[in-house]
């Protein structure tokens, strides 16, 4: 048995072959994971053994998203299972990250920073220029603290109002704090004074209306509703990440 303390909210069902061999039909264990370990076994031992070995693997890399779950304010994936790798938190009122670690390599981490183009760049920056401090001996959040000098990211309110009275949380355009989606809104524009904050849809909708907005690739730029500052996003990286 694997001493993994998570392993019974895990499953594996495998499907016989016409070779007599058996395939994987429906894993709990990531995608990436299983599409590694699984592809040269044959037999229903072979591939329980495999299994309850790679769960003794992925203890890290669950006690990692566990934490950050935990002591952050995570707001995608809307719902969290044993197979998405990756977490959007907050790291202030316009600031999000995202993370998405390999379950296999827990030194592998990709960040990627969602917010105004000033505000990414210098945490970016700093990401960057600090990356060699990285310490393996350390989890991925404590080792985020230390990149960024801070005590701790944002937690999740015990209580979040969903009513319209929180303004600074509440979409700009909609004025509902989620969407039909069940979304929060996660999209800001450049403008430090504008504390405006938008769903993705609803931002999507209103540069579709703006005969001045623009496309260049993957990425959409506008202008927000109210200032007027330049807004960019990539809405089909985002829409597929929160789906």
């Amino acid at each position: 048995m694997t001493g993994f303390e998570a392993a019974n909210t895990h499953s594996l069902a495998l499907q016989r072959t016409v070779e007599e061999q058996f395939k994987v039909i429906n894993c709990t264990l990531p995608e990436l994971t299983v599409t590694e370990v699984f592809k040269r076994q044959t037999t229903i031992h072979r591939h329980v053994q495999v299994f309850m070995d790679v769960l003794d693997q992925l203890e890290e890399f669950y006690n990692n998203l566990n934490t950050i779950d935990e002591l952050c304010h995570v707001v995608l994936p809307m719902h969290i299972d044993t197979k998405t790798t990756y977490r959007v938190f907050k790291y202030n009122q316009k600031v999000f990250l995202k993370i998405s670690l390999h379950p296999l390599q827990p030194e592998a981490v990709d960040l990627v920073f969602i917010g105004p183009t000033k505000q990414v760049a210098e945490l970016r920056e700093i990401y960057n220029e600090k990356q060699d401090e990285w310490d393996p001996e350390c989890n991925v959040y404590t080792n985020l603290l230390r990149i960024f000098d801070i005590i701790a990211f944002p937690m999740r309110p015990t209580e979040q109002v969903d009513d319209g009275t929180n303004n600074e949380e509440n979409c700009g355009i909609c004025m509902g704090y989620r969407d039909d989606q069940n979304r929060i809104p996660i999209i800001s524009c450049d403008n430090d004074k504008c504390s405006l904050i938008f769903h993705i849809d609803c931002l999507k909708e209103w540069f579709s209306t703006q005969r001045e907005s623009k496309k260049f690739f993957t990425i959409s730029i506008g202008h927000c509703p109210y200032c007027k500052h330049k807004i960019s996003s990539s809405f089909e990286g985002m829409i597929t990440l929160s789906a």
